[in-house]
């Protein structure tokens, strides 16, 4: 994944949360990190997150994804226009349809 609403991060993280402030509040800590683990975009009104490239290496260093290398970070989706971003927001919605099947 490497595009995610806040919205989307509760739905396959956190599902019996009622609202994102957990989420914010986490994605917000990784974002103050040094370097950063996570970047935020916005666009109409909306704040879409994605794994900087350190983030995808603390990922990758903690076995529980593979390695990232050459493997672009969601930050050009997020800055790009709106097909390409709903494109990367469809594919989570998937995964979070079938995670809830």
């Amino acid at each position: 994944m490497r595009l995610a609403t806040p919205r989307q991060l509760k739905a396959l993280l956190l599902p019996h949360q009622q609202d994102t402030d957990h989420v914010r509040r986490a994605l917000r800590n990784l974002l103050a990190e040094s370097p950063a683990l996570v970047g935020r975009t916005h666009r109409a009104q909306q704040s879409y997150w994605y794994c900087t490239p350190a983030g995808l290496a603390e990922a990758a260093t903690s076995g529980e994804l593979a390695s990232p290398v050459g493997r672009p970070t969601g930050k050009r989706i997020a800055a790009s226009k709106a097909g390409l971003r709903e494109h990367g927001l469809a594919l989570v919605d998937t995964v979070i349809a079938f995670h809830q099947g």
